[in-house]
């Protein structure tokens, strides 16, 4: 088996053209990969070929690496670069010889119940995801169960794409897929909101939001007799704890005997002014609830509840 001499004209470079200097270093590797194939260090020889690839590309290093593979008596990837030879050169002249090689190594993967499918798409760089499981990117080349089988590609910026292939048993086939570029999606804006809704118009330019209710004279009357009781039973306390001060500190028995009657006299009145002035005060409350509940009449004295954006208020308004 001959290796293919790939250097000995200028390098076909298939990412921009290819310096000089580049193909001096990939003429160099190539050579070093051909004394270790020569020499039987078929795996040496198989990363020279990639190195000067990668620096140079080449259809005839796929050949070589091929012709590599084969010594190493591995028909996955020996296949494998004979396809991709013969793909990036069909016309190569040497296709006669290359198609048995193929043929030979498609037969041993039948043999193991496989066969070998290679997945291209265009641009190239895409995530192959095949029966649901990622298994690399374009252009990716494996082994699966002869069959049906469902691939889908991703790329960003293009649309995702799935399709089904099925492949035979007894030779291996390419799958190739064009990618569409993916339609902009819309951006949606929000629609403005109508002008009694805008995000600007906030309680404290609209102004204060004003709730008017109704109190009945006989509520206001009640609080006002609530609070009168209330005040005089705090009377009558004071004055009830200053005469037992005063009968404590009398003189003789008759005075403190007056002091103390005055103090019983005081806790008595403090006891009824306080129940008068907590059952109005309750009255009152009683009222106010019904009065605000129910919204009262139009006429007599209104409270007002206003809220802006500095709080909130009380106020009263009545008619004189």
């Amino acid at each position: 088996m001959v290796l293919a001499v790939c250097l000995a004209v200028p390098v076909r470079a298939y990412a921009g053209d290819v310096s000089p200097e580049a193909q001096e270093s990939a003429r160099k590797t190539y050579q070093a990969g051909a004394q270790a194939y020569s020499e039987g260090r078929f795996k040496d020889a198989i990363d020279l070929f990639l190195e000067a690839a990668r620096v140079a590309p080449n259809p005839a290093f796929a050949y070589n690496i091929g012709l590599a593979y084969e010594q190493l008596g591995d028909p996955d990837n020996a296949l494998r670069w004979y396809r991709d030879y013969l793909r990036e050169l069909p016309n190569a002249q040497d296709r006669g010889e290359i198609e048995p090689r193929i043929v030979a190594a498609e037969q041993r993967l039948r043999e193991r119940g496989v066969q070998q499918v290679t997945i291209i798409s265009t641009p190239d760089g895409a995530t192959v995801t095949l029966d649901g499981k990622p298994v690399g990117v374009t252009p990716w080349t494996g082994e699966l169960t002869p069959g049906r089988h469902r691939v889908a590609l991703s790329l960003r910026d293009f649309a995702d794409t799935d399709q089904t292939f099925e492949l035979p048993s007894d030779h291996a086939v390419d799958i190739p897929i064009t990618l569409t570029q993916a339609t902009p999606q819309p951006v949606h804006t929000a629609a403005p909101a109508p002008a009694s809704a805008t995000p600007s118009d906030t309680a404290s330019e609209r102004g204060p939001i004003r709730s008017e209710h109704h109190v009945s004279p006989l509520t206001w009357a009640a609080f006002g007799v609530g609070a009168a009781g209330l005040g005089s039973a705090l009377g009558f306390e004071l004055a009830r704890s200053s005469a037992v001060d005063s009968a404590r500190n009398a003189p003789n028995n008759v005075d403190g005997k007056d002091d103390y009657d005055r103090a019983k006299s005081f806790e008595t009145l403090g006891k009824v002014a306080f129940g008068v002035g907590a059952a109005f005060a309750v009255a009152g409350g009683v009222l106010l609830y019904l009065d605000l509940t129910s919204g009262g009449s139009d006429e007599g004295p209104k409270t007002a509840v206003a809220c802006g954006g500095t709080g909130c208020g009380l106020t009263f308004k009545t008619k004189f």
